[in-house]
């Protein structure tokens, strides 16, 4: 859905909600009939500053008027809730990955530590706890991160492997290195073709379009408050004064 599609389902929302017209809302708002009539059809979008005063009007947030769903509507009892990105959320992610990770690193330092005549060079089991790392990586990204950082934790598993069986395998030349470049090549144009496709898909659009709006609508929140604090300031900074001149 287009944000001017939102917006406009929102408005009418509010305006039937608190059994409005659109003549009696253009009134309230200064407005002609035919603008609320363009905003409710999503022919056009109102400015940031007509949305605030609406959102006054109706007593609602800013963001109200770009988000599909609002705290106050019914959810359907099938509808399981999804856990918040907050930060702990995310720190707990990132914890258990990398307590995952480390259990390699654990078994590299006891091989390394406990059979170093099995290994030539003896700090081998640290270079196959690379690709082996990076491996697990991918797939708790899979899980739980972003997509496109996968390019990347593909890249250094690629380069981290060649260099394992190099080390590794007697006679390994360093010419196989070469093997590397259109792996990565492939990496590279299939990264490309991701994120190009994700940029143009609709919804990741309109998910920019919000931010921007959002972002716009918490500006002009700010600006607001800090003039209101200024304001206030003033006031009590005259008040303070008279008295001064009443009782000197």
């Amino acid at each position: 859905m287009e944000l001017n599609e939102i917006i406009s389902k929102n408005l009418i929302e509010l305006r039937k909600k608190n059994k409005l017209t659109q003549l009696e809302l253009a009134e309230k708002l200064n407005f002609s009939n035919k603008s609320i009539s363009k905003w409710e059809s999503g022919e056009a979008i109102p400015s940031v500053e007509v949305l605030h005063k609406i959102a006054n009007l109706f007593n609602v947030k800013l963001d109200y008027f770009v988000n599909l769903t609002h705290e106050d509507d019914e959810k359907p009892a099938t509808e399981k809730e999804k856990p918040k990105h907050t930060t702990r959320y995310i720190y707990n992610r990132i914890t258990i990955s990398l307590l995952c990770i480390s259990v390699v690193w654990i078994v590299a330092t006891y091989m390394f530590v406990f059979s170093p005549k099995l290994f030539t060079p003896t700090f081998l089991p640290f270079i196959w706890a690379l690709p082996i790392s990076f491996l697990m990586a991918i797939v708790f990204n899979s899980i739980w991160g972003r997509p496109k950082d996968t390019f990347w934790y593909l890249t250094f598993l690629t380069w981290t492997l060649l260099l394992a069986f190099f080390l590794t395998i007697p006679g390994y030349f360093w010419q196989t290195f070469i093997l590397g470049v259109p792996i990565q090549v492939v990496i590279i144009l299939c990264a490309n073709l991701f994120l190009k496709t994700r940029k143009n898909d609709p919804a990741t659009i309109h998910e920019k379009r919000k931010f921007i709006l959002f972002k716009k609508l918490k500006k002009r929140e700010k600006k607001e408050k800090k003039e209101k604090v200024k304001k206030n300031k003033k006031e009590i900074s005259q008040t303070e004064n008279k008295k001064e001149e009443n009782n000197p």
